[in-house]
Order: C-alpha cells, then structure tokens, then sequence
C-alpha cells in the first residue's frame, strides 16, 4: 500500500462511525417517535400519510437518476456538473410536484381515501423543498466529512420530531405527521446552505456529460426496487394478506439489524473507492478489508438472530407470530448478502461501470421473481423465503466473483480475510446453544429479556475476544480488526474531549 492509504483508512473508519452513529440516533428518534405518537393518532391517520409517501416514492422512482453518484465518481467534477445537477434536481422535483398535484384526485379515488387529495397537496412542497437542496453537501460524501453529513440529517429529523409530537397534541390528527414531513424537508433545505458554501446556478451544461452515468443508477434504482417488492408482490397475489404481513414483518426483523450496520459502512465505502479508482492494487486492498468488515460485522448477528428466534418472537411479537420464526431464521442471510452485494456496486459505480449495476440488478430482480413464484407453488410462504435467500446468494456471488476478477483479486485472499471471523462465529454459537436453557427456565416475560440481554452481551464478548485474540496470534495483520479498532479509538477520544470541554463549559 502507499503512504496515502493510512489516512484514507482512518478516514473510512471514522466516516463508518458517524454514519452508524447517525443511523442509530435516526432509528432511536423514530422509534421514540413513534412510541408518542401511537398513544395519539389513530391508525387511519398513519396509515393515510403512507399511502401518500408510497405514491411519491414511487413516481420519484421514475425519475431517479442518482446524479448525486455521478459527482461522487467524478473526482474531477467542475462546477458545470455541479450545476447541471443541481438544475435536474430542481427540474424533477418541480415536475414531479406538478404530477403529484394534477394526479391527487385520482390517487385519492383510487384508495377511495378522499383525504388523501389534500394531503398530497402538501407533501408535494415537501417535495420542491428537497428538489432546492443545496448540491454542494455532496462533497460531505464525497471528501468523506461525514462529521457534518452527521449534522446535515440529524438537525432536520430532531426538529421534524419535535413539530410532530407537538401539533399532534394540539390536533390530535394526521397533519402533525405531514406537518413533521414539511418541517423536516425544509429544514434540510436550509441547512445545506449554512452547512455548504457553494451557490448553484441554473445550467444544462454537462448533462450529457452526467446522464452518461446516471441513466444506468435509474435501471438500477428501478430493478432494485422490483427486487425488493416482488416477493411481496407474489404472496400478495397468490396467497393472503395475512401472509403478507407475517412475511413483511419477518423481512424486516431479519434484515434490520444487518441493514442498521451494514447500510452507513457502504455509504462511507463508495466515496472512498471513488477516490482510488484508478489505483487498481490499492481498490482491491480495501475492497477486500471491506469485505471482511462486512463478514465480521454481519455474521455474528445472522447467527445471534437465527438462535434466538424463537424465543424472541413469542416474547416481543406475541404467540400469534410463531409462524414468523421459520421466515426470520431464512431471511436473516438476507441482509448479509445484500450488503456483499452492495460493495460490490460500490466498486462497479467507482470505476464508471454503472451499466454493470444495472444489469447485475435487473438479474438479481428477475431471479427473486422466479424464485418467489417456484418457492410459493412449493412450499407456500416458507418457499418464497428459501426463494429470496438462495436467488440473493447467487447474485451476491456473481457481483463478487466479478469484482475479484475485475480487480483480479485471489480467492485465498478473501478466505484470508474471513476465516477469523467464522471460527469466532461458530464459538457464540456453541455459547449461545448451551445457554439457552437459561432463557426457557425463566418464568416472567422480563426476566426472559433480562437473561437474553446478558446473554447477547456475554456472546457479544466472546465473538470480540476471540476475533481480536486470533488477530493478536497471527501478528496483528491488515484486515477488518484493524479497520474497526482505527474507527473506535480516534471516534472515542474525538467524543470524550468533547464531553470534556461541554462539562467545563457547564461548570464556568
């Protein structure tokens, strides 16, 4: 390696830190959020303002052209592009406003939700307020500032929330979430001007330039997006809506925690692989030092989840969602496979091969189809999650058989990277299997939470204490230990200090 990528890995870590920082402090003012919230609002008015952000995330999808990923893999971008980039987002987002505000009578007839008019209405602003976003916070990605793209999300949702619960107190009705909606677009509005400083002008410019790039990020946004919903889609039409749920909340159990850890590396990861794109030997080092972090940080909560099931079903779901055991245990890969997917692309996207994407993404869409639709006429809704999972594991495979030959990387330096990680695996799993006892012999629901609590924290530190030991026996090489310790240490002396300066602060 060169004498640059020290710094390039510190930085990758550090920015990996922020974003789950980020992705945590975002799930934790939902969840709070929603918890206020519930006691509140009805149902109906939840369920009202989804149907009107389902309607625009999907006429946004149409139109997405990721030209936020073509000035990331430009590192040579000039202001042109950016320009350029900023007038096609203002374009679309007017645009789509526009439909949204001539289509709200038939989306509201079609649901037969005259309310619905109105209120897509409303978020149509919300979606010229993100249009006019200031392209320039880009560069927080891209320079890898992810200390300010910290700031960037984390204002806006806080005072989002904090409109929200109050206008629900007062209304008691639907428009405090809409109202949280506006507030939260707008704000992020704002702040990208007082967070960047660059202006954008109104130019076309480079939009050839920048479409050459970005038409390839819209097939892949929409094959990913099929991807994502056929399977519900088929169990929806083949079987029940009881199905539906039991299967959708099963999904999302199984792929939540991996999506929460996995999601914010990849966001830091493209960036990065941006910046050495044509530095093939150094985009394959930390290709495969991502990889590992990926396998390390993802198996042990894959087989945390596929352990504890079932006894974490009964407890927080209630025994009407036994039969969403099963569907966990086979979707917990899901995630852990999309994320090997994921940095995969990143690679693809980095070395201007977008079109790679799409079609790897058109594939992987057509393949859980098919699967759904053999899985369901085999085995019903069980069949439809071996499906997804086996048709995942093959187009995770194929992504990164094709990255290991693109960077002509050797399969024995990915198993280098893994084989720590699977050992310290197989040891909390041997862990958690002759402990479990410990849980069925507890008689109240909190003593079975306070037991499985200590039980994933005792795992948790044995996985950590073994992996970091193996690395200490093979001589401490480069892979993902050394990453996550880079990540942790400045990160923790970065918060302390300033723990310490508020505290002197407070006491002056």
């Amino acid at each position: 390696m060169t004498g640059t990528e020290p710094s390039l890995g510190k930085r990758i870590a550090l920015g990996a830190f922020w974003m789950i920082l980020l992705r945590f402090s975002l799930r934790g003012i939902g969840l709070i959020s929603m918890i206020i919230l519930a006691r509140i609002l009805a149902p109906a008015d939840f369920g009202l303002v989804a149907l009107a952000v389902s309607a625009v995330a999907f006429l946004d999808l149409m139109a997405e052209f990721s030209f936020d990923m073509a000035l990331i893999q430009r590192q040579d971008a000039t202001r042109r592009h950016y320009d350029t980039a900023w007038t096609m987002l203002v374009l679309k987002s007017v645009i789509l406003a526009v439909v949204l505000v001539l289509s709200a009578g038939l989306i509201a007839d079609f649901f037969d939700e005259p309310r619905l008019r109105v209120v897509l209405y409303a978020v149509a602003a919300a979606v010229v307020f993100e249009g006019f976003q200031n392209i320039g916070v880009v560069d927080f990605r891209k320079e890898l500032t992810f200390e300010k793209e910290f700031r960037f999300y984390l204002v806006p949702k806080l005072m989002s929330f904090t409109v929200t619960i109050v206008l629900a107190v007062q209304l008691e009705n639907y428009w405090a979430l809409v109202a949280g909606i506006l507030t939260e677009r707008l704000a992020r509005c704002v702040a990208s001007y007082v967070l960047h400083p660059f202006r954008p002008r109104f130019s076309l410019g480079e939009f050839a330039n920048l479409f050459s790039f970005s038409k390839w990020m819209l097939l892949s946004n929409i094959s990913g997006f099929l991807a994502e919903k056929a399977d519900t889609f088929v169990i929806g039409r083949l079987l029940n809506t009881a199905s539906v749920g039991l299967y959708t909340v099963s999904l999302e159990i199984a792929r939540l925690p991996t999506t929460d850890l996995i999601w914010p590396l990849m966001r830091v990861v493209y960036p990065a692989y941006s910046k050495i794109s044509n530095d093939r030997a150094n985009l394959s080092e930390y290709y495969l030092q991502i990889a590992g972090i990926v396998v390390a940080m993802a198996i042990p909560v894959v087989c945390g989840i596929v352990m504890l099931a079932p006894d974490l079903v009964p407890i927080f779901l209630g025994d009407r969602w036994l039969g969403a055991v099963p569907l966990i245990q086979i979707l917990a890969a899901y995630g852990f496979l999309r994320a090997l997917g994921l940095n995969s692309y990143s690679v693809f996207m980095a070395t201007d091969r977008s079109w790679l994407v799409a079609i790897v993404a058109a594939g992987n869409a057509a393949g859980v189809l098919v699967a759904a639709v053999i899985g369901i006429r085999l085995a019903g809704v069980i069949g439809v999650a071996y499906g997804v999972a086996i048709a995942s594991a093959i187009f995770a495979l194929v992504s990164v058989g094709i990255v290991m030959s693109l960077l002509k990387i050797p399969l024995g330096r990915l198993i280098a990277l893994v084989w720590r990680p699977l050992i310290s695996a197989a040891l909390m799993v041997g862990f958690i299997y002759g402990t479990l006892d410990a849980i069925v012999l507890r008689e109240t629901i909190l003593e079975r939470i306070s037991t499985i609590m200590v039980l994933v924290m005792l795992s948790a530190v044995i996985y950590i204490a073994s992996a970091y030991g193996q690395w200490g026996v093979c001589g401490r090489p480069a892979g993902p230990e050394k990453i996550l310790l880079d990540a942790l240490v400045p990160a923790a002396k970065k918060l302390s200090g300033k723990f310490r300066r508020t505290a002197g602060q407070e006491k002056t």
